[in-house]
Order: C-alpha cells, then sequence, then structure tokens
C-alpha cells in the first residue's frame, strides 16, 4: 500500500501536508533507486557461480515494481479532490481533514504534489501502454517485458493496458462526486463491463486464472454493494433492535467475505499454477492433443478425398444440425490454432494496414505447411 502512516512520522516531525502526499512517490523512487543499485552492485562483483543479470532483468524488475505501485500511486494523487461537505459550508479533504479543499493551504501544499503523484500515474500508463501495443514488433519481447507479457496469451498481449485502465478508472471514481451512490455506480459499472471482457477474451493463460479475475471482481462489487447500507445507517450498530443489530452484523459479514474469499482464491491458484505450470504437464497435455490432432487429420483426409464430394456435403450439412453456433464457432477457431500449429504462423499477425508484425513467440516456429504426411 506504500503508506507510513502506521510509522507516526508526524509524533516527531509534526504534521505536514507534503509529506502525507509524498510519501508514496518517493517510496517509489526509493525502490527503484535501490533495485538500480543492487543490479549495478552485482554486476560489478565478480563472481563465477553468479552469472552477471542482463539488462532486461533490471527492467523487468522496474516494470513490476510499477505495476504493482499502479494503484496506490493514483488513489494517492486523486485523494486531494476526495472532499466531503460540511453541512455549514466548506468542504475538507476526507484523507486530511484539517485542510480545507480548494482553500489557501489546499491550494499552495496538495494541489501542487497531489499533481505531481497524477502525472506520474498517467505517465506510467501511458509508457506501459505503448510498450504494450509496440510489443509484437520488438525482438524478443517475452524476456525484454515479461513483466507486461507473461502472464497472458499472446492474442491478448494488452491485456495489461486494459487493467491499468481498471484500475485508473478506479482510483478516480471517488474524487468525481459527493455522491455515494454515483460513485458506487461509476465504479460498478466499470467492474461489470471489465468482467465480462475477462470472460469473453480469456487474456490470461491459465484458464483458472480467468475464473479468479472474474470472482474478483464480483466480491469487490458485492463489497461495493454492503457499503453502501453500511454508509447509510451510521446508528444501527448502537440500536437497540435486535433486527437491526442482525441487518447491521450481515453488512459486515457481506464486507468482509469478499476479501477472505479473494484470500482463499490467491491460495488455491498458488496449488493450481505450481501444477500446471510443471514440463511435465505440459508434455501430457501436448500428447494427448497430439494423438487427437492425427486421428482428426485422417478422418478429415479421408472425407475431403472422398469422389462424391455432392453426398458427402449433404450428410455434413445434416451431421451439423446438431450443433449450436457456439459449436460451430469452436470448431472454426480449433481449425485455426491447427493451421497456425502446422505452418508456424504464431510468429506473425496482421495490423489494421496489412503489414506483417512479429508476434509474441516465446520460441522460434517451423513452418510444416509444405511437408506431405501419409495419413
Amino acid at each position: 500500500n506504500l503508506n507510513l502512516s502506521v510509522s507516526q512520522l508526524g509524533c516527531s516531525y509534526g504534521p505536514s501536508v507534503q509529506a502525507a502526499i509524498l510519501q508514496k512517490p518517493l517510496i517509489l523512487l526509493v525502490t527503484f533507486t535501490l533495485l538500480a543499485a543492487l543490479w549495478l552492485g552485482g554486476n560489478r562483483v565478480e563472481n563465477r557461480l553468479i552469472p552477471r543479470s542482463p539488462k532486461r532483468v533490471l527492467l523487468n524488475c522496474l516494470g513490476l515494481t510499477t505495476n504493482i505501485s499502479f494503484v496506490p500511486i493514483a488513489m494517492n494523487g486523486f485523494s486531494i479532490f476526495n472532499c466531503y461537505p460540511h453541512p455549514s459550508g466548506g468542504e475538507s479533504m476526507v484523507r486530511l481533514p484539517d485542510v480545507l479543499c480548494f482553500e489557501d493551504v489546499w491550494t499552495a501544499q496538495a494541489l501542487p504534489w497531489g499533481a505531481v503523484s497524477i502525472s506520474i500515474s498517467c505517465l506510467s500508463f501511458a509508457v506501459l501502454a505503448v510498450l504494450a501495443y509496440k510489443s509484437p514488433t520488438m525482438g524478443r519481447a517475452t524476456q525484454n517485458l515479461c513483466f507486461l507479457l507473461d502472464r497472458f496469451r499472446p492474442e491478448s498481449y494488452t491485456w495489461n493496458t486494459c487493467m491499468l485502465a481498471r484500475n485508473l478508472t478506479l482510483a478516480a471514481a471517488p474524487s468525481l462526486s459527493h455522491n455515494s451512490y454515483l460513485k458506487i455506480f461509476i465504479i460498478t459499472t466499470v467492474l461489470v463491463a471489465y468482467s465480462s471482457a475477462v470472460l469473453v477474451f480469456k487474456p490470461w493463460k491459465v484458464p483458472v486464472h480467468n475464473n479468479a479475475d472474474f470472482c474478483t471482481s464480483v466480491a469487490l462489487m458485492l463489497t461495493m454493494c454492503a457499503s453502501v447500507g453500511m454508509s447509510r445507517t451510521p446508528g444501527l450498530q448502537h440500536s437497540g433492535d435486535g433486527g437491526e443489530s442482525a441487518a447491521w452484523e450481515f453488512l459486515k459479514v457481506a464486507a468482509m467475505a469478499p476479501f477472505v474469499l479473494t484470500a482463499v482464491i490467491i491460495l488455491v491458484l498458488m496449488c493450481v499454477t505450481h501444477r500446471t505450470t510443471k514440463s511435465d504437464i505440459h508434455k501430457e497435455k501436448f500428447d494427448s492433443m497430439l494423438k487427437l490432432l492425427f486421428k482428426t487429420a485422417k478422418s478429415t483426409s479421408q472425407v475431403a478425398s472422398d469422389p462424391d464430394r455432392e453426398s458427402t456435403l449433404v450428410a455434413l450439412e445434416n451431421n451439423s444440425l446438431n450443433l449450436s453456433l457456439y459449436d460451430m464457432q469452436d470448431i472454426c477457431k480449433a481449425c485455426q490454432l491447427v493451421e497456425e500449429i502446422l505452418m508456424g504462423k504464431f510468429s506473425l499477425t496482421s495490423t489494421a494496414s496489412g503489414s506483417p508484425r512479429r508476434a509474441n513467440a516465446t520460441v522460434d516456429v517451423v513452418p510444416l505447411g509444405e511437408v506431405q504426411y501419409a495419413w
């Protein structure tokens, strides 16, 4: 969270608006400096057992740190606009109630450093978005930019940009209005759109990660819905009515349960992902895929070489009546994947202009299109 409030520095050095807003960007800067120093120091020490780290190791460490700290830095910047109104007029910052929004102290101390934090977030978003978009044209992109590409499927190489856009919107939403319902509506809309996109595009390499990402978004939406009731019932927990007290306890459970569920999902994913990334599991899946591929190719070749083509087409059309549109779409996609495996087309994609682009292939591909197989 990049939060130093637990250290109680204000007790020693006094309260400071600049320190409260600058602490997170400064922690990020110090982290970058330490990573660079460790990388330089490690490469200067001569050790035969430990090889020198290439520049891409430092680049990936800096990029991963930027991804992790993106939400805290963005929320830190937008927090200067997150104000609550006073009954007698005027507004105060939710984060620093002693600071009146849009007054002299806010303008002189909070606004400049908040703008710096927002600028860091926007610059990070722009740099990471451009790197993700340009990655298909870069050499060794999967190694140099593995913090952007390693988690996602090759066709979803820009998904990290979608995640950052979601996080940036969620960070800015609390500062857009004093109306809690409007804030929750914006946040819920963003989460629904993102979770729907996850189900449609399935960007994660490991299938269970797609389900976990969707469940996490739903859990956050449930927390937001529960927070509506909690924010509008300030005296509910002190009422003497047993029914209302039970309702208050239910709201607290509804707010905490999604976080517990997310923690359980993360623990399960650690076990599942560890198993699915083993090389023997990949070899087992490949062998079963290869047997099915050869069997299907043999049957398809026999049907395609049938001299009575017209009756064959009639029979295929009759059999396809039992298929849904989803089944036909899956068959078409499977045929495209087979074509890409045989022809080595995983290394080439087409842009809107029609120019070839190098995709994020982890290994060199070997075209097999001209090889004649005796099915």
